[in-house]
């Protein structure tokens, strides 16, 4: 046998994988009655999402016929095909209401909250992961009952 054939490890190789610390909180989300991404400010300060002045990629998995998460990527104002992420009160949203629907995601009928989680992306490109939970049925809105015919 030549020596070439042999890997041999490192220590580092035998030192644990440095776990990142749970908070209790979970940063969470979800998609508006009119197809807005919505990321309140504490979900994004939780994550470490800075969204002033910065232009997101948007994408899903590749050969995924239902869409069970949305990944975020930063990336720079002039570049072709990124989206804005805009801020209303104490949320930041992206409109992706044609995207989500042409993708089957009912989200006129249905609740879709989603959790938001950091990912390390190609060279140190810290990207989002907004993973959906289940839907829930939106409830008929209580307003005033028809008359009662005399």
């Amino acid at each position: 046998m030549k020596l070439e054939d042999i890997r041999f490890f490192t220590p580092e190789e035998n030192k644990p994988a440095k776990k990142k610390e749970e908070t209790a909180q979970k940063a969470t989300g979800y998609i508006s009655a009119t197809g807005k991404v919505i990321i309140p400010q504490k979900s994004a300060e939780e994550v470490g999402l800075n969204p002033e002045g910065k232009a997101f990629r948007i994408g899903v998995p590749e050969n995924k016929r239902k869409i069970k998460s949305l990944y975020i990527l930063p990336a720079s104002a002039d570049q072709e095909g990124v989206f804005e992420m805009k801020e209303s009160g104490r949320n930041y949203f992206i409109p992706l209401g044609v995207i989500l629907e042409n993708s089957g995601i009912d989200f006129q009928n249905n609740k879709y909250s989603f959790d938001v989680n950091s990912f390390e992306f190609d060279n140190d490109v810290e990207g989002y992961e907004l993973k959906f939970n289940q839907p829930t049925q939106k409830t008929k809105r209580a307003g005033r009952k028809p008359k009662a015919e005399a």
